[in-house]
C-alpha cells in the first residue's frame, strides 16, 4: 500500500515491459511493498513482449496479482489483435482483468481518423469482454483523449472500460486522484514515469481499496 493525498492508502503497483531490463522483481517487491504488477503482453497482431512469461512466473511466486495488457495498433484489424492477445496471454485465472493500451503519439496521427480509431478500439474492448466476461481497463492520457474526442469516446462505448489514466502532476501522490473528462475518477492512476528502479519506471495506484482491487481478479 502507498499513502496518497491526505494519507489515504492505495494498493501500489508498477508497469513493466521489455523497456525495463531488470528482472529483479522480487527485490523491487521487497523494497516497495508492491501490491500488483502490470505487464505488457502483446502489441498489434504479431509482437509479443519477450519478458512477460518469465515475469508472470515471478509475480505469481510472490503471491501478487498481475495485470496483462495489449498495446493497440492503429493499422491492424481489431479481431486479429484480440486473437493475438488471448493466444499469448496464457490462462488468466488469478490475474487482474486485462487492459488495452490506447495511445498514439502526435507524429503517428496524420491520416488517422479519430472516429475510425475509436471504432477499432471499441471492437477490441468488445472482443476482450467476449473472452473474459468483463470489459478491459483502458489506458490513455490527456492529449490522446482530446484527439479522440469526447463524443467519439461516448458513441463508441469506450467508457464501458474502467480507466487506467496516465497523468504526472508535480508532487505525484501529494495531489488528489484526478477527475478525468468523460470517465470521472480512474480505476488505476499512473502517477509518474520516474520510478527510479534501474532507470525510469511507471508507477501506479489502484484508486480504491485492496478488496476492490481483488474483486477485479478473474
Amino acid at each position: 500500500m502507498r499513502a496518497g493525498y491526505n494519507g489515504v492508502l492505495y494498493p501500489f503497483g508498477a508497469d513493466f515491459s521489455h523497456w525495463n531490463s531488470s528482472p529483479e522483481l522480487q527485490k523491487y517487491h521487497e523494497q516497495t511493498g508492491m501490491d500488483f504488477f502490470i505487464l505488457k503482453c502483446t502489441e498489434g497482431t504479431t509482437a509479443v513482449d519477450p519478458t512477460t512469461a518469465a515475469r508472470v512466473t515471478q509475480v505469481k511466486a510472490m503471491g501478487c496479482p498481475s495485470l496483462l495488457y495489449h498495446f493497440c495498433d492503429k493499422g491492424q484489424d481489431g479481431s486479429a489483435q484480440v486473437a493475438h492477445f488471448f493466444a499469448n496471454a496464457g490462462p488468466l485465472a488469478g490475474h487482474l482483468n486485462p487492459a488495452i493500451d490506447v495511445e498514439l503519439d502526435g507524429p503517428q496521427r496524420p491520416g488517422v481518423d479519430p472516429r475510425q480509431y475509436c471504432e477499432m478500439v471499441s471492437h477490441i474492448k468488445d472482443g476482450f469482454k467476449a473472452e473474459t466476461g468483463r470489459f478491459p481497463a483502458l489506458y490513455t492520457y490527456g492529449d490522446m483523449l482530446l484527439w479522440m474526442g469526447e463524443q467519439n469516446i461516448r458513441d463508441c462505448g469506450l467508457t464501458d472500460c474502467p480507466l487506467w489514466w496516465a497523468g504526472y502532476p508535480r508532487g505525484g501522490l501529494k495531489n488528489p486522484v484526478p477527475t478525468v473528462p468523460v470517465w470521472g475518477v480512474p480505476k488505476i492512476w499512473q502517477y509518474t514515469d520516474r520510478g527510479g528502479f534501474q532507470g525510469d519506471l511507471d508507477l501506479d495506484i489502484w484508486c480504491g481499496t485492496l478488496d476492490d482491487m481483488k474483486a477485479h481478479i478473474l
